[in-house]
């Protein structure tokens, strides 16, 4: 996928580089605990090879390896209100949800444009294709 932002000064800018998240409604009967919802994104997260992880600013990347460690984020669960035609595509309405993952916080981009490419994939514990991939380039411009 590929898109294009303008960066207004001093913003800084999250990039959710790889996550799992969970709420009720994609799990029909369950009702699981505040803790129970957020250990249910955990397994996917740490299965993930983190040499299918990339970050990277300018053709340069920045995190490799067990350095991955440190960008692991659990959002704890919380209240949300899922619009009608939601990209979850949920029933519409209030809920828990939580999520498990890597998130990168870019700053101090000079100002002009810039490149940004990052994404990941996590596994099939079948040893099939990736359960789920994703890769995102960015032309950025940084006023």
């Amino acid at each position: 996928m590929n898109r294009a932002c303008t960066i207004p000064p001093g913003r800084e800018i999250i990039c959710n580089v790889l996550s799992c998240e969970l709420s009720h409604p994609e799990l029909p009967g369950e009702m699981l605990k505040d803790f129970d919802l957020e250990a249910r994104t955990r397994p996917a997260i740490e299965s993930v090879d983190k040499g299918t992880l990339n970050f990277i600013v300018d053709n340069h990347s920045l995190i490799s390896g067990e350095e991955w460690e440190a960008y692991k984020v659990i959002t704890p669960s919380s209240e949300v209100d899922f619009p009608a035609d939601n990209l979850f595509r949920v029933q519409r309405g209030l809920t828990r949800f939580a999520a498990y993952g890597f998130y990168v916080k870019l700053t101090g981009l000079k100002r002009g444009p810039h490149t940004l490419y990052f994404g990941g994939a996590v596994p099939n514990p079948d040893g099939g294709p990736a359960i789920f991939e994703t890769a995102v380039n960015y032309n950025l411009t940084q006023l």
